[in-house]
């Protein structure tokens, strides 16, 4: 079997060459998987033939397995009917996932990624681990790590299997790779923006596939001094692949600065946060000045996008179709004045809190925002011309920076910050261990 492996550092167009590559090898009994189905799609978007398939790992094997949204487990469900401590049964799911995903004891993930001060006794998580294993198989249930593992070894192979973030796959997901090609297999992405070990990805896979290499030697996104910044950080970890690429011919810039305004920020900026808790001090900053801005999160949408946004700014432009679709939003009067066939003064129709009233009271609704907030890995893929990234960390955060065995996923992150950048980086709150400077 043929096997190739493309190392793509930051910007170097990898998913283009994964195009080009499609377009030559295109065959009708052929797979192009990646970790979104838009990310799939776009790999073949120029292909004159369809595909066997196009999508995700876990799309192909629901559709082998041939199942219904109905017999895919639902964690939140169990949470429900188990009526337990819900932190101990998410930590027990957490690392009951991890334990079949690197083929590991549910103690020893616990040892290697556990970022809690306090964590409870192993037989409580072992009992609610294996409480959800009694529940799946009670209500024949499967959860995606069940997909792949029923999967391994009886899908028809492919004659040619191209993955795209090969540095994500875990080791089952790599046997299920393995098992389900017949001829050539390309695999494409780059160990150093490997930053999900915490869910099981195994971060040298690539490197384990003696494959032909290529690695792609030309960044179009990443300037000279973000560049020096980037090599010294990644440098540090322990084992990586070793790749030469070089740099746009932009100086760039990298400066550190402890006394940042956030009020003062230039076009197309990230800003970007290690956790969560940074992100929401963040965003309370962001709010407080009446700025605009995107909030990129799988959870929620930030204040400037959310239904009461969108309200406000259909009854600036007498929308009233919208206001009557989404009236469940309105207040009592608000709704009443919709039903009436009139339009409602913003600031008396929604139900929104006072300091969100008070946000919209100063910002403006129709501009596009400069600002776009989340966290280093949500804006993992995306590029912009200024990163602000706030070098401090929740201290749960910090609890799992401090075991080793983290370390190189932890410098993995900062890289992937400060490799967003087209134009230059702001680094704000102080020195940060894992950057080197």
């Amino acid at each position: 079997m043929d096997r190739m492996a493309i190392f793509g550092p930051p910007g170097t167009g990898k998913t283009q060459t994964l195009v080009g590559l499609a377009s030559e090898f295109i065959t009708e009994n052929m797979a192009v998987l990646s970790f979104t189905r838009s990310g799939a799609k776009e790999l073949v978007e120029r292909v004159t033939v369809r595909p066997r398939f196009v999508g995700t790992i876990h799309a192909l094997c629901f559709k082998h397995l041939n199942l219904t949204r109905r017999q895919v487990a639902d964690p939140h469900k169990f949470f429900s009917w188990i009526l337990g401590y819900q932190e101990h049964i998410n930590l027990a799911l957490q690392f009951g996932n991890l334990s079949i995903k690197l083929h590991r004891t549910m103690e020893e993930c616990i040892s290697m990624f556990s970022e809690e001060v306090y964590t409870p006794p192993i037989h409580i998580l072992e009992f609610y681990w294996q409480s959800y294993m009694n529940w799946k198989k009670d209500y024949g249930l499967m959860d995606f790590d069940d997909m792949i593992l029923r999967c391994i070894g009886k899908i028809d192979p492919f004659d040619v299997v191209i993955v795209d973030e090969a540095q994500d796959l875990s080791p089952i997901q790599w046997e299920l790779i393995n098992s389900i090609v017949s001829s050539k297999l390309i695999v494409a992405g780059d160990d150093d923006q490997s930053i999900y070990t915490w869910a099981g990805a195994q971060p040298l896979g690539m490197l384990e596939l003696n494959a032909r290499e290529i690695i792609l030697a030309q960044s179009y996104r990443v300037p000279k001094e973000v560049y020096k910044l980037a090599q010294a950080t990644i440098n540090n970890i322990s084992l990586r692949k070793q790749k030469k690429y070089f740099p746009t011919p932009e100086d760039g810039y990298v400066q550190w600065n402890n006394d940042f305004q956030i009020s003062n920020l230039q076009a197309d900026t990230s800003i970007l946060c290690r956790d969560q808790y940074i992100q929401q001090r963040v965003e309370d900053e962001i709010i407080f000045y009446g700025l605009p801005y995107r909030l990129l999160s799988p959870y929620r949408f930030g204040w400037f996008e959310n239904i009461y946004a969108d309200l406000i700014r259909a009854i600036h432009t007498d929308d009233i179709e919208f206001l009557e679709k989404h009236k469940q939003w309105l207040s009592p009067r608000g709704k009443e004045m919709v039903e009436d066939g009139h339009m409602p003064d913003w600031r008396y129709a929604m139900n929104a809190s006072m300091e969100m009233m008070h946000y919209f009271d100063k910002v403006d609704l129709f501009i596009e925002p400069d600002i776009t907030l989340s966290t280093i890995h949500a804006q993992k893929g995306r590029e912009t011309d200024h990163v602000i990234l706030y070098t401090e960390c929740s201290s749960r955060t910090e609890n799992l920076q401090d075991k080793t065995a983290t370390r190189d996923d932890e410098i993995r992150v900062w890289y992937v910050g400060l490799t967003r950048a087209k134009k230059g980086v702001t680094l704000v709150n102080g020195i940060n261990a894992y950057i080197q400077t």
